[in-house]
């Protein structure tokens, strides 16, 4: 994916694996284990292969993914084919997505014949890559949840208590002290919460998520305040300020991250996203 060129023909070819081919298979019936999913399936798998590897990759690797189907263990990458062909259209159409966004990154691959632990993964970035990494995984987290086998209840992230809670999940995939809703002290002898303090790693993760009433202005004249009171801090080196904006309320979120991640007394990064 060097090029616009490639990034534009991955694209056409994604969709003409979901236009063309789901529909037609689907009103014959296309279930796992049916002849024609394999087939489909083949063609899937064959273009992740060539194009996207680390994502074909990301289902294969038996040791970092693994799910559980009918008591016994099996990879990830059987237990997501182990679906109906709409469970698998959604997450082309999400790959779609965010290659027309330009937030598509390759997940890392693995050489062949080696085999890596979560743990062996993550300790290749610092704690800061992984706190990104995080954050910029989130959306695609939120979208995931939303397609469950036969409709099953999920979490839906209305607000921003559900963007800490998920938000708090995903971070122990990195993090084993995460110390949330942590008091510290404002100029004014108020007590205000940090979201999430990680000691270790002297990084505070402040969340916010938008709505109605609380667009670009607003959160921007928040994380200022925030900013300045986490100066004080005795934890805090690096601070990073999620907002989570999935209504794409912000405007132009590149340069309000770019106004607000200037501070010369603490490390300050400003991630909105999608």
């Amino acid at each position: 994916m060097d090029t616009e060129k490639t990034i534009d023909g991955i694209q056409k070819h994604l969709k003409n694996l979901i236009e063309k081919v789901v529909p037609a298979y689907n009103e014959r019936g296309m279930q796992f284990g049916n002849e024609r999913y394999g087939s489909w399936r083949q063609q899937v798998t064959k273009f992740l292969d060539q194009h996207l590897p680390g994502e074909s990759q990301r289902f294969k690797n038996k040791r970092t993914l693994l799910g559980v189907h009918q008591g016994r263990w099996e990879s990830a990458f059987e237990s997501f084919w182990r679906q109906d062909g709409e469970k698998v259209r959604s997450y082309l159409e999400s790959l779609i997505i965010d290659l027309e966004d330009g937030t598509y990154e390759q997940p890392q691959i693995i050489e062949s014949g080696e085999t890596k632990t979560t743990d062996e993964l993550s300790s290749t970035n610092s704690p800061l890559e992984n706190v990104v990494n995080v954050c910029n995984s989130f959306h695609k987290v939120v979208k995931q949840l939303r397609s469950r086998y036969s409709n099953r209840e999920t979490l839906n992230v209305n607000d921003e208590y559900d963007v800490q809670d998920l938000l708090h999940g995903l971070l122990h995939l990195h993090f084993e002290d995460i110390r949330a809703e942590e008091w510290v002290p404002s100029n004014a002898a108020k007590c205000t919460r940090v979201d999430f303090l990680l000691k270790n790693e002297g990084i505070i993760i402040e969340v916010k998520k938008t709505r109605q009433g609380l667009a670009a202005k607003e959160v921007g004249s928040q994380l200022i305040e925030d900013i300045h009171r986490y100066k004080t801090h005795p934890d805090c080196k690096t601070l990073v300020c999620f907002v989570y904006d999935p209504e794409e309320r912000i405007v132009n979120p590149r340069g309000l991250e770019a106004d607000l991640s200037k501070d010369s007394e603490i490390e300050v990064h400003v991630l909105i996203r999608p």
